[in-house]
Protein backbone atom coordinates (compact mmCIF):
# COMPACT_ATOMS: atom_id res chain seq x y z
CA UNK A 1 0.00 0.00 0.00
CA UNK A 2 1.61 3.26 -0.74
CA UNK A 3 1.68 5.99 1.53
CA UNK A 4 -1.07 8.32 0.40
CA UNK A 5 -3.38 5.16 0.63
CA UNK A 6 -2.54 4.51 4.04
CA UNK A 7 -2.66 8.40 5.14
CA UNK A 8 -6.41 8.24 3.66
CA UNK A 9 -6.97 5.48 5.57
CA UNK A 10 -5.71 6.16 8.74
CA UNK A 11 -7.88 9.70 8.40
CA UNK A 12 -10.84 8.10 7.56
CA UNK A 13 -11.20 6.08 10.29
CA UNK A 14 -10.08 9.00 12.48
CA UNK A 15 -12.94 10.81 11.36
CA UNK A 16 -15.10 8.16 10.94
CA UNK A 17 -15.42 7.61 14.83
CA UNK A 18 -16.24 11.41 15.50
CA UNK A 19 -19.59 13.10 16.85
CA UNK A 20 -19.64 16.33 15.65
CA UNK A 21 -22.15 19.38 16.76
CA UNK A 22 -23.11 21.41 13.44
CA UNK A 23 -21.49 24.14 15.66
CA UNK A 24 -18.09 22.50 15.86
CA UNK A 25 -17.74 21.71 11.95
CA UNK A 26 -17.29 24.37 8.99
CA UNK A 27 -20.68 25.17 7.27
CA UNK A 28 -21.56 23.30 3.63
CA UNK A 29 -21.93 26.92 2.05
CA UNK A 30 -18.63 27.92 3.47
CA UNK A 31 -16.64 24.21 2.09
CA UNK A 32 -18.42 25.57 -1.24
CA UNK A 33 -16.62 28.90 -1.38
CA UNK A 34 -13.52 27.63 -0.23
CA UNK A 35 -13.60 24.56 -2.88
CA UNK A 36 -14.82 26.96 -5.35
CA UNK A 37 -11.64 29.77 -4.63
CA UNK A 38 -9.58 26.89 -4.27
CA UNK A 39 -6.00 27.01 -6.41
CA UNK A 40 -4.14 23.82 -6.10
CA UNK A 41 -0.61 23.42 -6.70
CA UNK A 42 0.44 22.76 -10.81
CA UNK A 43 0.76 18.92 -10.24
CA UNK A 44 -1.78 18.35 -8.12
CA UNK A 45 -5.39 17.34 -9.60
CA UNK A 46 -8.67 18.81 -9.56
CA UNK A 47 -10.47 19.20 -5.69
CA UNK A 48 -12.98 17.24 -6.41
CA UNK A 49 -10.84 14.24 -7.13
CA UNK A 50 -9.42 14.04 -3.98
CA UNK A 51 -10.92 13.25 -0.73
CA UNK A 52 -11.49 16.23 1.48
CA UNK A 53 -11.58 17.19 4.91
CA UNK A 54 -12.09 19.51 6.59
CA UNK A 55 -12.36 21.21 10.35
CA UNK A 56 -11.91 24.70 12.08
CA UNK A 57 -9.40 25.80 14.03
CA UNK A 58 -9.55 26.10 17.84
CA UNK A 59 -10.53 29.70 17.59
CA UNK A 60 -12.50 28.84 14.11
CA UNK A 61 -10.50 31.57 12.68
CA UNK A 62 -9.35 29.13 9.79
CA UNK A 63 -10.60 26.05 8.27
CA UNK A 64 -8.01 23.29 7.74
CA UNK A 65 -8.14 20.27 4.90
CA UNK A 66 -6.48 17.24 4.20
CA UNK A 67 -6.78 16.30 0.68
CA UNK A 68 -5.82 12.84 -0.26
CA UNK A 69 -5.82 10.98 -3.74
CA UNK A 70 -7.04 6.85 -3.60
CA UNK A 71 -10.29 6.82 -1.26
CA UNK A 72 -13.64 8.37 -1.90
CA UNK A 73 -13.83 11.20 -3.95
CA UNK A 74 -16.24 12.89 -1.35
CA UNK A 75 -16.57 15.93 1.34
CA UNK A 76 -16.30 15.31 5.30
CA UNK A 77 -16.03 17.65 8.33
CA UNK A 78 -14.26 16.96 11.26
CA UNK A 79 -14.85 18.57 14.92
CA UNK A 80 -12.53 20.81 16.10
CA UNK A 81 -9.00 19.30 16.90
CA UNK A 82 -9.76 16.09 15.26
CA UNK A 83 -7.96 16.09 12.07
CA UNK A 84 -4.21 15.95 13.52
CA UNK A 85 -2.38 13.53 10.95
CA UNK A 86 0.36 16.26 9.11
CA UNK A 87 2.18 13.72 6.68
CA UNK A 88 4.93 14.82 5.57
CA UNK A 89 5.25 12.54 2.62
CA UNK A 90 2.64 12.10 -0.70
CA UNK A 91 3.77 14.72 -3.31
CA UNK A 92 0.46 15.79 -4.68
CA UNK A 93 -1.52 13.01 -3.50
CA UNK A 94 -1.79 14.69 -0.15
CA UNK A 95 -2.23 18.09 0.17
CA UNK A 96 -2.77 20.55 3.11
CA UNK A 97 -4.72 23.47 3.25
CA UNK A 98 -5.67 26.41 5.31
CA UNK A 99 -8.47 28.89 4.97
CA UNK A 100 -8.51 32.06 6.88
CA UNK A 101 -12.41 32.91 7.30
CA UNK A 102 -12.19 36.86 7.54
CA UNK A 103 -10.24 37.39 4.78
CA UNK A 104 -11.63 34.78 2.73
CA UNK A 105 -8.10 33.87 1.43
CA UNK A 106 -5.61 30.83 1.51
CA UNK A 107 -3.11 30.37 3.58
CA UNK A 108 -1.46 27.73 2.60
CA UNK A 109 -2.47 25.24 -0.13
CA UNK A 110 0.56 22.77 -0.58
CA UNK A 111 1.45 19.44 -2.08
CA UNK A 112 2.96 17.79 1.44
CA UNK A 113 6.60 16.59 -0.71
CA UNK A 114 7.95 13.43 -0.91
CA UNK A 115 10.31 11.42 0.39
Amino acid sequence: MNTSLKIAASVTVLVGGVGSRASDTPPPRLLDRLETQMRLPPYASSVKSYTRIYTYDERKRFVDGLLTLGGPKTRTVASIGQLKPTPLDGGCSVISIRYDIRARSFVVARCNGSA
